[in-house]
C-alpha cells in the first residue's frame, strides 16, 4: 500500500513541496498512523488528533527530508511515533497538575488535608474523572486560575477581565456538578 510513496519521483515531488503529492500522502497515511499511534497507547479519542499533528510536522519538515537509506514511510511513522511521545509526556503533566489542583481544590473547600491519604486519594481519584469530563478549554481555565490573577489571564487570553471571571465560575460550575453526581465526600 505504501509503496508508491516510496518511489522515488512521488519522494521528489513531495519533498519540493507539490500540493498534490502531500494530499496523497495524506489520505493514504491518516488512518494507518492514526492506528499505529493508537497501538503506542495513545487513547482512540486522541489519537487522530496526534496523527494530525504529526502529518503536520511531516508537511513542514519535508523540504529537509533526506533518502539515508530509509524510506520516506519510516520517516513519518518515527515523527508520528515521536508525537505519541510528546502526547504521553503532556498527559502525564497534566495528570500531574491535576493532582495538585485536586489537593487545593480540597483543601480550599473545606475538607482538611489530615482528613487522611484514603480521603485525600479518594477525593483525587473523584476529582482526576471529573476533571477529565470538561473541556479542554474549561480544564485550561481553571488550571490558568490557580496560577494567575483574572486581569494576567485577561491580557494572556486578549479577552476582558470580565469574560475571564465569567468562564472560570461557569467551569467551577461544571467541575462542581460533575464532582457532585459521581461522587458524594468532594
Amino acid at each position: 500500500m505504501f509503496d508508491a510513496l516510496n518511489e522515488p519521483e512521488f519522494v521528489r515531488l513531495a519533498v519540493s513541496g507539490d500540493a498534490d503529492a502531500f494530499h496523497r500522502l495524506f489520505g493514504l497515511l491518516a488512518a494507518p498512523l492514526a492506528s499505529y499511534i493508537e497501538r503506542l497507547g495513545i487513547p482512540a479519542a486522541d489519537a487522530e488528533e496526534v496523527a494530525a499533528d504529526a502529518l503536520a510536522k511531516v508537511q513542514r519538515s519535508l523540504p529537509t527530508y533526506r533518502d539515508r537509506g530509509a524510506k520516506l514511510t519510516t520517516w513519518i511513522f518515527e515523527i508520528a511515533r515521536n508525537c505519541a511521545f510528546d502526547h504521553h509526556r503532556i498527559a502525564s503533566r497534566r495528570a500531574a497538575q491535576d493532582a495538585e489542583f485536586c489537593i487545593e481544590y480540597v483543601r480550599g473547600n473545606g475538607h482538611s488535608a489530615d482528613a487522611g491519604p484514603m480521603r485525600i486519594t479518594a477525593n483525587a481519584e473523584a476529582f482526576t474523572a471529573a476533571m477529565a469530563g470538561l473541556s479542554t478549554t474549561d480544564r485550561d481555565i481553571l488550571r490558568m486560575r490557580e496560577v494567575m490573577e483574572y486581569a494576567e489571564i485577561a491580557r494572556a487570553e486578549e479577552a476582558t477581565e470580565q469574560s475571564v471571571r465569567v468562564r472560570h465560575k461557569r467551569a467551577l460550575d461544571r467541575l462542581k456538578q460533575k464532582l457532585a453526581t459521581g461522587s458524594s465526600h468532594v
